[in-house]
């Protein structure tokens, strides 16, 4: 019969308060009424209120009237159960009391029964354990090839204890015991690999290190699955873990304090730790060697190893804090170890590696260069001495101090060599071993110095050994080598035999973009400081050591340059000084080409490689006119002219091989080249301390330095390009000026050239010759520009030094003059006006004083007042063979006072 619990009412319904309050309420009414009345009205009222209480109970019996005939039938049953228990009880009771008593009768055959049904229980617990023992090595296997090393270790552990426990004394477990005991110790080394393999291997693992990683994995693979003598091994390393490297190796850390291992365990892995990082190093340059890229391998190789020793140093504090927690749990007190003992054996073997990359021990031993030239090339005038040149002496083709079997070797073999050795020492080189090397992995290196120098907290001024080491290096070894190599190159180059004469070829001088080849020893100059300047940027920390060679191998090469000048225009030490550079040294001349619009113009107009420096307004002029040339032209004559004096230009006063005048050109272009050079660097040292504000103060003295040379090497170039401007008309000196140029008057009719005229013609197309393919267009104009003038006041005033004068030797002075105009035009490209009026002068001659003075009088002065008085004179001394006084001091003052009337023209 399936009968329905009753509901009860909800929680929210309450009774309205009908009882034990109203009934003391009507007592109190009572015992207090004072008449009948008063007591009727009371029952009354109580007699309704009780009829409503029946009434109201009613209700609710024949609304809950199925719940409570349940509650009924449940009370019944539960009474019936109850007094059913209580029999059962009882009944139970009397056999227990009955037991007793029949118990009692054999106790002391129970009591031996009883002893030995507990011996029987222990022997059968005893059998159970070594039954268990017995399981154990499968089980371990079976924890093991599913990497539960920390069931493993449990059970293992568990093992040897119930050995050494009850069971010691079983002589039939003590070969089981052994095997546990060597289970324990190799399961110890497993767990030692484990621990070696998360915190050094596994971030190796994301490399691909071709196929030898994968030989060194199988081989690990074997070893670990001999350890445990189990086939189903070597499956569990196929296996990824799904717990991140921190849990696992706590779970492995658990394992050694289980094992009673940690002390031993952290001495091992200490020991081990730059053997394993080594293993790493490797790992990781066979990787860079299988996956060749655009990158220097050298680079790529520290960058990689870089990233893999950061996640080595994280798993690492990750394990020594898990041996922190469990030798607390299993209170050990621990070996001393910190996180500084991996930094500093990342240290020891990115040391190692430097080493070998950087060739540290080869290089501290290697003898210093000696430099390939004879030792007669020191002194640089040789070079451009007259004499015959003494042919040097032989020097042996070999020598052997120093010698080993690799000093025969190239460079390319040396570091074939060199890569062998390392092989065959286990070693993995990916590229051979160079000093240079420093210069790729510097900036690198750096920002791992400074990563190793934080993660040691070290105080502030202390650098870690690393930092000292490769500072140390650079400071001491490198940049010391590289000065005396670069100092080598550029000895070698300034002294050879053709240093001052060969010029770059023409492939170099479209590189450079130039105009006109510079030396080859310049370029060669350059591009030995070239190596030096990108150590500014490899080596950032030593640009001061950088620097300080950088000037002074300028510095030592401007006096060099200075030294080939002074050979060009001093050859022999017993010769005097050639007399274009005497007029320079004079300050006044000097000053005043300097003046000169023409000048101050080549200077505004320097080729493309000095728009780094703007013009300034004092360096430009405003276009000249032809007259302002024609004035400034025959300013130029006169002042040289008159510098010269009385006296002549002689033989050694010229230079007279136009070879000279070569090397003066290419060494003029070179010096303006080599002085844009010196600028650029200095106006990239700028640019790097503008971009960086980290770098040093004291670079502000170095950019003075680089200036001033830089204006150094400028003068020389403007010191050589006036020499050549004045050399070309000290000549004409030489060859027009001497007296007795013309004798006045021809022994035969021949309108030929006078020979030196000729000289001087030929001389001045060769000098042309020689110019042209050295010298910048402009500085050639600049050169020729203005001789004309110069050649017609020499051939003007060469009148007053003549006795007399005939008609053959005016048509011979007119020839001359022809011939030197026609050479000018050909080399200038433009007609030399001025020889038109120094012809017209002699023309002059066909006339007579009187026609002159007239000529003056009707169209002007053409000429100076020197130059008509030297006419008159002349043509007095020609025709009055009296050589009356008075007769050409008339002419004199009739000329006199027409130009006093007309004005002189200059």
């Amino acid at each position: 019969m399936d009968i329905t619990s009753p509901t009860k009412p909800p929680r929210g319904v309450k009774n309205s308060k009908e009882t034990s309050g109203l009934l003391m309420a009507v007592i109190r009414t009572l015992s207090t009424s004072e008449s009948n009345e008063q007591r009727d009205l009371e029952r009354a009222k109580l007699e309704r209120e009780y009829k409503k209480c029946d009434q109201r109970l009613n209700e609710l019996v024949s609304i809950h009237k199925q719940d409570l005939e349940q509650v009924m039938q449940l009370f019944i049953q539960m009474s019936t159960m109850i007094t059913n228990t209580r029999d059962k009880l009882r009944c139970i009771k009397e056999m227990l009391i009955a037991c007793k008593t029949l118990l009692s009768c054999r106790r002391d055959e129970l009591k031996k029964l009883w002893f030995e049904g507990v011996e029987h229980k222990h022997v059968l617990q005893l059998l159970n354990e070594i039954e268990e023992l017995k399981e154990v090595p499968s089980k371990l296997a079976h924890f093991l090839a599913n990497k539960d090393y920390l069931n493993g270790t449990k059970i293992l552990v568990l093992a040897l204890n119930a050995g050494d426990g009850d069971l010691e004394g079983v002589e039939a477990l003590n070969e089981l015991k052994t095997e546990l005991q060597v289970k324990k110790e190799k399961l110890h080394e497993m767990l030692l690999w484990e621990i070696s393999n998360i915190v050094y291997l596994e971030p190796v693992k994301t490399l691909d290190c071709s196929s030898n990683n994968q030989i060194i994995t199988r081989e690990k693979f074997r070893w670990r699955q001999k350890i445990l003598d189990s086939s189903s091994i070597s499956n569990s390393f196929e296996k990824s873990s799904s717990v991140s490297y921190d849990i696992e190796l706590r779970m492995l850390v658990e394992c050694l304090g289980l094992l009673n291992k940690l002390n031993e365990s952290i001495e091992s892995i200490k020991s081990k730790m730059q053997d394993e990082i080594l293993n790493v190093v490797n790992l990781v340059s066979k990787a860079v060697a299988a996956n060749s890229g655009n990158n220097h391998p050298l680079i790529k190789l520290l960058e990689m190893l870089i990233d893999q020793l950061r996640k080595i140093a994280v798993r690492f504090k990750s394990l020594l804090n898990a041996f922190g927690e469990v030798s607390k749990k299993c209170q050990v007190t621990l070996s001393p170890v910190n996180g500084s003992d991996i930094w500093n054996t990342i240290q020891n073997v990115l040391q190692l590696l430097l080493t070998d990359y950087l060739d540290i021990q080869n290089t501290a031993n290697d003898p210093t260069p000696t430099p390939g030239y004879p030792d007669q090339a020191a002194d640089i005038s040789t070079f451009f001495a007259r004499r015959r040149i003494q042919r040097p002496r032989k020097f042996p083709l070999f020598k052997f101090e120093y010698s080993s079997n690799v000093n025969f070797l190239s460079k390319e073999q040396q570091a074939a060599v060199a890569l062998s050795e390392n092989k065959q020492r286990g070693k993995v080189l990916i590229c051979p071993p160079e000093p240079f090397n420093i210069t790729i992995v510097y900036k690198t290196l750096q920002k791992f110095i400074e990563e190793i120098e934080s993660s040691l907290s070290l105080p502030s001024g202390k650098s870690c050994t690393l930092n000292t080491f490769v500072n140390d290096y650079v400071k001491d070894a490198f940049i010391g080598r590289e000065h005396t190599r670069i100092s080598m190159k550029i000895e070698t180059a300034t002294k050879s035999t053709n240093a001052w004469r060969a010029p770059i070829t023409p492939n170099e001088v479209s590189q450079v973009g130039l105009l006109k080849p510079i030396l080859q020893s310049t370029y060669q100059v350059s591009n030995a400081l070239k190596e030096l300047e990108t150590l500014l940027d490899s080596l950032p920390r030593h640009k001061i050591e950088v620097l300080e060679i950088l000037v002074n191998l300028i510095k030592n090469f401007v006096e060099t340059c200075s030294a080939a000048y002074r050979g060009i225009i001093q050859p022999e030490p017993e010769d005097k000084r050639l007399c274009s550079a005497a007029w320079l040294k004079d300050e006044d001349i000097s000053r005043f080409l300097k003046s000169l619009p023409n000048w101050i113009d080549l200077q505004a107009q320097k080729s493309f490689y000095h728009s780094a420096r703007p013009l300034k307004r004092e360096d430009t002029t405003e276009e000249e006119s032809p007259e302002d040339v024609r004035q400034r032209n025959i300013k130029e004559a006169e002042i040289l002219a008159s510098n010269l004096g009385e006296g002549g230009i002689g033989p050694h006063e010229i230079i007279s091989d136009p070879s000279q005048l070569k090397c003066l050109a290419q060494l003029q272009e070179s010096m303006e080249w080599f002085a844009f050079r010196v600028l650029q660097i200095n106006v990239n040292i700028k640019k790097r301390i503008h971009e960086s504000q980290n770098e040093p103060n004291n670079l502000n003295k170095y950019l003075s330095l680089l200036s001033n040379l830089s204006e150094e090497f400028e003068d020389l170039a403007s010191t050589c390009l006036l020499v050549l401007h004045l050399e070309i008309r000290v000549q004409c000196f030489h060859y027009l000026l001497p007296r007795g140029f013309v004798s006045g008057k021809t022994k035969d009719n021949s309108h030929d050239p006078d020979p030196r005229v000729l000289d001087l013609s030929r001389v001045l197309v060769s000098v042309d010759e020689a110019l042209s393919p050295s010298l910048q267009p402009r500085k050639c104009k600049y050169i020729f520009e203005g001789l004309g003038h110069l050649i017609a006041k020499i051939l003007m005033s060469s009148a007053q030094y003549l006795e007399k004068i005939d008609e053959s030797a005016i048509h011979k002075m007119c020839r001359n003059i022809f011939t030197l105009q026609q050479t000018l035009s050909n080399i200038t490209m433009t007609r030399e006006v001025a020889l038109d009026h120094a012809r017209r002068y002699f023309q002059l001659f066909f006339m007579t004083q009187e026609d002159i003075l007239n000529q003056v009088l009707e169209k002007g002065p053409e000429f100076s007042e020197l130059e008509y008085i030297n006419a008159l004179q002349l043509i007095n001394r020609t025709y009055n063979d009296q050589e009356d006084p008075s007769v050409a001091q008339k002419y004199l003052q009739r000329l006199s006072d027409i130009l006093g009337e007309v004005g002189v023209t200059v």
